[in-house]
């Protein structure tokens, strides 16, 4: 089955969790949330049950504060979302392509999500708290002082550049108000070219020791 549909690009996390892992997600939407209510037992349990399923998602990955406190960020994301629902927002929020508001909308929200998304995963990488708390208290420092030299400024630039590429790419389509601007896309194959020069520089740049693939450990 298709198991991740551009994820990144969600405009909400409940949006998120039907593009990301969609085998995991769809398993403990039929064999947990569904049985134990879903969202048709009332709001508050509707939440309860939210909060139940992502931090049962978070260790299932593994017993460890981080994995827990992951599966609460999103549970809290998920719950907030559903409060926002409850506003009267809906002629803001329209679903209308034509309405520029929605498009702008639309951006930002996939934009936030994202990084929403991103810093719930320094919590699931970490190999503790102490770790992750470290990582977010030094997001925004650019000075990189431990790590300077020409090369590593040109990895940094070079990686940059293509990352946006390919994610300009995915969102061009993904959006289902942007499709038809992916035709030259296709027919240059442009995505095959960034995706071979991404490949290239991994082997030419990559670190291979010392790490592993964070699924090897199940």
């Amino acid at each position: 089955m298709e198991n991740f549909n551009f994820p990144y690009f969600s405009s909400s996390i409940t949006e998120f969790w039907t593009r990301w892992h969609i085998s995991l997600s769809g398993w403990f939407k039929d064999y947990l949330y569904i049985p134990l209510g879903g969202s048709r037992i009332g709001r508050l349990m509707h939440m309860r049950n939210l909060v139940i399923v992502f931090a049962i998602s978070g260790l299932w990955h593994g017993a460890n504060w981080t994995f827990l406190i992951w599966g609460f960020l999103h549970a809290g994301l998920a719950i907030f979302e559903t409060i926002l629902k409850m506003l009267p927002l809906k002629k803001v929020f329209s679903k209308n392509p034509k309405n520029k508001i929605f498009t702008v909308i639309y951006l930002i929200k996939i934009a936030i999500v994202f990084h929403l998304v991103l810093i719930s995963w320094v919590f699931f990488r970490a190999k503790n708290l102490q770790d992750a708390l470290y990582i977010l208290n030094h997001f925004f420092d650019f000075s990189f002082r431990s790590l300077q030299g020409l090369d590593f400024q040109l990895n940094i630039k070079t990686g940059i550049v293509v990352i946006s590429l390919l994610l300009l790419i995915d969102f061009l389509r993904s959006s289902r108000y942007l499709k038809s601007k992916t035709e030259l896309i296709h027919k240059w194959k442009l995505e095959y070219v960034f995706y071979s020069f991404l490949i290239i520089s991994i082997f030419l740049g990559g670190v291979f020791h010392g790490s592993s693939f964070i699924y090897f450990q199940f």
